[in-house]
């Protein structure tokens, strides 16, 4: 049956920790009244394997107690607990997962931006070659338009006139996708203009109920 007594501390532990020579193992490092519910020093002595946990103090220190089990010359298992401070070590690595974090949020931009500039290249070339038969079929409307005007059809078959302005209208929606594409392609500059601070301090005052 384990006893979880301290039976010997290094320099460290006395200084972090205290002296706990001869007390309950779970008491002085953890502040608890009973075994923690996974006891990892219990765990390396029942496996005989090495067991690692890391910890956080009320301090905010952070710490690796590895427990390596072992056998005394009296038959004994017990447990040897080495210590690390790895808080500079755990700080390092959240700096390092919040640069590749930035680093991947980065990269996704950069895709997003090569891709937006991929489909303005293409959308400047399908608006040069659109552009050109629709500006044609413009000029042959208004060519019709004047030849129309000029002659008796008009009266006669009033449908002309009706289909032509069908045809108008068709062209400027399509030229209208064509200006919508190229700018949803652009990045557009930020465009930067005084603002009443003021103002919108004072307006969202009016929502805020005051005391």
């Amino acid at each position: 049956m384990m006893d979880y007594v301290v039976e010997y501390q290094n320099r460290l532990l006395v200084e972090r920790f205290g002296d706990l020579k001869g007390k309950l193992c779970y008491e002085g490092y953890y502040g608890r009244k009973k075994p923690c519910e996974i006891c990892a020093l219990r765990q390396a002595i029942e496996s005989g394997r090495s067991e690692v946990r890391e910890v956080k103090t009320e301090d905010g220190r952070i710490y690796e107690f590895r427990f390596i089990p072992f056998t005394d010359a009296s038959g004994v298992t017990k447990a040897v607990e080495v210590t690390t401070d790895i808080g500079e070590r755990k700080n390092a690595e959240e700096a390092l997962r919040v640069a590749s974090d930035e680093l991947r949020e980065v990269r996704g931009e950069l895709i997003r931006a090569e891709k937006l500039a991929a489909i303005g290249q293409l959308a400047s070339g399908v608006g040069h070659e659109l552009r050109n038969p629709l500006g044609a079929i413009r000029n042959a409307v208004f060519y019709v338009r004047r030849r129309i005007a000029k002659s008796a059809l008009p009266a006669t078959e009033p449908k002309v006139l009706e289909f032509l302005d069908i045809i108008d209208g068709e062209v400027n929606s399509a030229n209208k996708v064509i200006n919508d594409l190229l700018g949803f392609s652009r990045i557009a500059k930020p465009t930067v203009s005084p603002v009443n601070i003021g103002g919108i301090i004072e307006d969202a005052l009016k929502h805020v109920p005051m005391p």
